[in-house]
């Protein structure tokens, strides 16, 4: 018969073995800063409106076509900034981005110069702020405290 103390010890070293698995998982998850990529839209060679080009690109699959992982697409109010934040590989973000506009490109769509922004880009109503458990920091789905509070929508999310 196994003593008492032998039982529950192995128990605690189980629980605390499962504890440190799942908390190592879940530090692995990126946070959603390391998974936006942004861009400034340079509209001056664009002939066509930009409002219905802004639309099409939302017509059209916000998915990488070489990975397949999918990307949630927010713009500025006046059109001129373009944010993605992937759910995975978020490590090859910049090249799942330049996938995925060369592919819009590949659909024949007028679209602008897609030059870059530089450093983090943080997640926030002015910039794009999905939230779910593919990354680290956020909220869950569902509401966020912005609004419970009733803060306007700044940007267009899809």
């Amino acid at each position: 018969m196994v003593p008492q103390r032998a039982v529950l010890a192995s128990l605690v070293c189980v629980a605390m073995a499962f504890a440190a698995v799942v908390g190592f998982a879940a530090a692995q998850k990126p946070t959603r800063s390391e998974c936006i990529v942004g861009f400034d839209l340079d509209w001056s060679r664009v002939v066509t409106n930009r409002h219905d080009i802004l639309n099409s690109l939302f017509d059209k699959p916000t998915i990488d076509p070489k990975t397949k992982v999918s990307v949630a697409v927010a713009v500025s109010t006046n059109g001129t900034r373009l944010y993605l934040q992937f759910r995975d590989q978020c490590s090859r973000k910049v090249e799942m981005a330049a996938n995925l506009v060369a592919f819009w490109r590949s659909e024949g769509l007028e679209l602008p110069v897609f030059d870059p922004i530089k450093g983090p880009i943080i997640p926030s109503p002015t910039t794009i702020d999905v939230q779910g458990p593919h990354w680290s920091d956020g909220q869950p789905y569902g509401i966020r405290p912005d609004d419970i509070q009733g803060t306007p929508e700044k940007d267009r999310k899809i």
